[in-house]
């Protein structure tokens, strides 16, 4: 049987750029943020997809760590 590597919740360096870029004009706060980014969606996927995006690997786990471009 093959074994399968977890892949985390994106991890975020610095996020107040990125909350900057997700909030644009909608009336969330930082608890929004960190619950939109935790929770998988498909808003969450298109989102992740616009930034830089780099994975490694922390013993049997995929770390998906994400930043904003540029």
């Amino acid at each position: 049987m093959k074994a399968s590597n977890p892949i985390t919740a994106p991890q975020i360096k610095e996020a107040a750029p990125l909350y900057r870029l997700w909030k644009g004009e909608q009336a969330k706060d930082e608890n929004d943020f960190y619950e939109f980014i935790t929770t998988p969606s498909r808003e969450r996927d298109e989102f992740v997809a616009g930034l830089k995006s780099e994975y490694s690997l922390d013993g049997c786990v995929i770390v998906h760590n994400v930043q904003k471009k540029g």
